[in-house]
């Protein structure tokens, strides 16, 4: 008995003088797992904990600044919004095996964006915002394949998705959506993308050439005449389409047409009404009737069922929200 307790003092002694400042930085970050912390709460804890283990607190002063890099890439390590810190032990094949990345690309997007698509795997992974999000992606991209497309975490929360440029993406959702005020058109674009556009310069350049008289205004292309009977026949199989699925509805049935029609203007000459994620056929009148007729009717929603980019767009939420209290 007396041996064991001389070799566990001993081990105890020789991890004191040589446990790293790295081992001793995420000893205390898992240790609060589950309260993300500003870096100068992370270092109360850091030196209370050391205290508090009658650790060695010379050797194992740390440089705040030096800390905070060195865990913006680190494995396992997460920021949120409000540039808290914590462990996050989320697996990332989950997240490269879960999550349709195709549907963004040749996007430049928030991760935040993605997150609210799959607000039920973020959930089960324990990634409580897109901020958290974006460093798992980043401090993951070797599982990514590149050879269908790159990604790139550029700034948090920002990713760059395939051939992507913010000036085009700009020009072509004017396209979608002229004419368009300018308020409107930054909310679009935000919701599009989960960007936030008001105060980026970037975008403001390149639909800054298209404002007049309060409004960006911009030539819409429409469908090529060749095009419209197959276009339309594809439309109607469906009431609800989202924008990704035009997009690839457009690569698949037109010959003669390019991406620019897809706007509003060429949708109403069809039939349809174009929104700024999702378009649906204009005899239903609003996105309210056509929620109704489509979701409503029955006396029980399964919500499981549905796809569920029809449950993150805010004109649905108010529908549920009305439905489940009447």
């Amino acid at each position: 008995e007396q041996l064991d307790e001389y070799l566990c003092e001993k081990k105890e002694g020789n991890e004191r003088r040589k446990i790293t400042k790295t081992e001793m930085v995420m000893r205390v970050l898992i240790s609060n797992a589950d309260n993300p912390l500003s870096l100068d709460e992370f270092a109360d804890e850091y030196y209370n904990y050391i205290e508090r283990k009658d650790y060695p607190i010379n050797r194992l002063k740390i440089n705040l600044r030096s800390v905070g890099n060195y865990l913006r890439n680190s494995k396992g390590i997460v920021f949120n919004k409000n540039n808290k810190v914590r462990f996050c032990d989320a697996d990332p094949h989950v997240i490269w095996t879960e999550i349709d990345f195709n549907q963004y690309k040749n996007t430049v997007i928030s991760s935040e964006l993605i997150f609210r698509d799959y607000q039920d795997i973020m959930e089960e992974l324990d990634i409580r915002d897109g901020y958290e999000l974006f460093y798992v992606i980043k401090s993951s991209l070797h599982m990514w394949g590149e050879e269908q497309f790159t990604i790139r975490c550029r700034r948090v929360p920002i990713i760059v998705m395939g051939d992507a440029s913010e000036e085009m993406q700009a020009i072509r959702l004017l396209k979608e959506l002229s004419p368009v005020t300018y308020l409107d058109y930054f909310e679009a674009y935000e919701e599009r993308y989960g960007v936030r556009a008001q105060g980026n310069s970037v975008i403001a350049d390149a639909v800054g050439a298209y404002y007049v008289d309060g409004k960006y205004v911009i030539d819409a292309p429409i469908v090529n005449e060749n095009d419209v009977q197959s276009v339309c026949e594809a439309l109607q199989k469906k009431p609800l389409w989202f924008i990704e699925d035009i997009e690839n509805l457009f690569a698949r049935v037109c010959k003669y047409t390019t991406h620019d029609a897809i706007n509003a203007v060429a949708f109403r000459r069809m039939g349809y009404i174009l929104n700024t994620s999702y378009a649906y056929d204009a005899s239903y009148g609003t996105a309210l009737n056509l929620f109704d007729r489509i979701v409503f009717s029955q006396d029980v929603v399964d919500l499981s069922l549905l796809d569920r980019r029809i449950l993150n767009l805010g004109m649905f939420a108010a529908a549920l929200d009305k439905n489940k209290k009447s």
